[in-house]
């Protein structure tokens, strides 16, 4: 879980409005040894903490048939690799503090929410999780990240000549830069474009009505998107619309009824190199985490108790 991996983990709280911590399982202070990874010990106590956090990110029912069922399709080996990541950094010297995890954290929280109080409030709060939990999961992907970046700093890659040997793999697709202001009902969502023909802010409708609470709180920001990331109707809506302009009619979805305000509109075209390094870095630390996945797992002493 690099970086990038870590903030999607946040993102994908932002959708978890509801979810099982009202139901956490009880077995949270269960000391009954679970598995010796490398000679240390793991409880099962210290699990079920790992699998609370997994059911309210993803807005599951914490319960045992659950557990069971995630454990056989192989949350207890992600759980174990995990721990297998913080102890090559431990031994590299590639670890990083709770204190340094949250600091890191609050800064991406600050620059992508404006407020680490705000993102506490509207998405920490209604699912039952605490900052803390949030940071040690954080932290696993940033010490994850040092890991990679170890093992590329070991390695002569020439970038540019995995650029050449298949350009074609590094173009950019058609992408419209968007807000929308989320709506459950047509007549609130035709009140707010009148409201816009009057000249007000769009930016200031989204914060106060759209019910996207997750970009409600950037004025109703999308960024940028291909039409393949949008259900069908608010794509076509958003790639029809002229730049600096909104939906003169509400757009429905499964969601409810969007008014979209496009700010960009960019063709396809062929990345250079030098636009392109990033994601060629990204392809070649793809398989540095193969490698490292592979290698911690074959060399692991991995013993469940009897």
């Amino acid at each position: 879980m690099k970086k990038a991996l870590a903030l999607v983990l946040m993102m994908l709280i932002v959708f978890a409005l509801s979810a099982c911590g009202d139901e956490q399982n009880t077995e949270a202070n269960n000391d009954t040894l679970l598995v010796t990874v490398n000679g240390t010990e793991y409880t099962q106590g210290e699990f079920d903490e790992y699998f609370n956090l997994f059911c309210a990110v993803n807005q599951l029912e914490n319960s045992q048939e659950n557990k069971e069922y995630y454990v056989q399709a192989g949350l207890l080996d992600e759980y174990i690799f995990q721990q297998l990541i913080l102890q090559d950094a431990e031994k590299k010297g590639l670890t990083i503090s709770m204190d340094e995890a949250s600091e890191i954290m609050q800064e991406d929280i600050t620059n992508y929410y404006g407020s680490v109080d705000t993102y506490k409030e509207l998405y920490l709060e209604p699912i039952g999780i605490s900052w803390d939990e949030l940071v040690r999961f954080y932290r696993v992907g940033l010490i994850y990240d040092n890991l990679i970046s170890e093992r590329l700093s070991q390695k002569d890659i020439d970038l540019e000549a995995i650029y050449n040997e298949n350009p074609a793999k590094y173009q950019m697709p058609e992408q419209v830069e968007a807000s929308h202001i989320l709506v459950d009902d047509l007549d609130t969502a035709k009140d707010l474009i009148a409201q816009l023909d009057a000249g007000a802010d769009f930016a200031a409708l989204a914060e106060e009505y759209s019910t996207d609470t997750a970009s409600a709180v950037n004025g109703g920001y999308l960024g940028y998107f291909t039409a393949g990331q949008m259900v069908e109707e608010f794509s076509d809506a958003a790639f029809s619309l002229p730049v600096g302009t909104y939906t003169p009619e509400p757009v429905q979805s499964q969601y409810g009824y969007h008014i979209i305000y496009v700010t960009d509109h960019t063709q396809a075209r062929q990345l250079s190199f030098e636009e392109a390094q990033s994601y060629v870095v990204q392809d070649v630390s793809y398989e540095v985490e193969e490698e490292i996945y592979t290698e911690l797992i074959n060399e692991a002493q991995i013993v469940y108790p009897e």
